[in-house]
C-alpha cells in the first residue's frame, strides 16, 4: 500500500520488519523443532490486524514491536527458562532485544513522534505520509 502511494521510505521499513519478522519465525521453528521433533506446541500469541492508512499501519507496526520486546518474548523467555531450555531462553531474549531497536534502526518511531525523523529513513515520513492521503 505504501510503495502504491509512492511512499518508498516507509514501504522499505514495512519490507524490512517483514524480513525481520521472518527471520525470528525461522529461528523459533528450528528451537521448537530440536525440542521435540514432530511435537506439537501450543502457542498463544496476540497479533495486531490492521489494514488502514499509511499512519495508522506505522502505529500500528510500532506497536507491535513494543508489545514484542516489552511482552511477548520476555514472558516466552521467563517460561523456557523456568522449564530448563537455557538455550531457547537465550535465544528468545536476543530477540526480544532486536525488537526493541528495531524502531530505532528504522527510525518510524521517531517519524511519529517528531514528524521530522532524525534519519534519513524516517525524515518526514509521516508528514509525507499524511499529506498523501489528504
Amino acid at each position: 500500500m505504501s510503495m502504491s502511494r509512492g511512499l518508498h521510505q516507509i514501504a522499505g521499513v514495512f519490507l524490512e520488519t517483514a524480513e525481520q519478522e521472518r527471520q525470528h519465525a525461522k529461528w523459533l521453528f528450528r528451537l521448537m523443532n530440536n525440542l521435540k521433533p514432530g511435537t506439537k506446541i501450543n502457542v498463544e500469541a496476540e497479533v495486531h490486524v490492521s489494514l488502514g492508512s499509511t499512519v495508522e499501519n506505522l502505529k500500528a507496526a510500532i506497536d507491535g514491536e513494543n508489545h514484542e520486546h516489552t511482552s511477548m518474548y520476555p514472558g516466552f523467555a521467563r517460561t523456557a527458562e523456568e522449564e530448563g531450555l537455557n538455550e531457547i531462553s537465550a535465544r528468545l531474549r536476543a530477540i526480544s532485544i532486536a525488537e526493541k531497536y528495531a524502531l530505532g534502526r528504522r527510525c518510524t518511531g521517531s517519524a511519529l513522534q517528531h514528524q521530522e525523523g532524525g534519519c534519513e529513513a524516517g525524515k518526514g515520513a509521516l508528514q509525507h505520509a499524511r499529506l498523501v492521503e489528504r
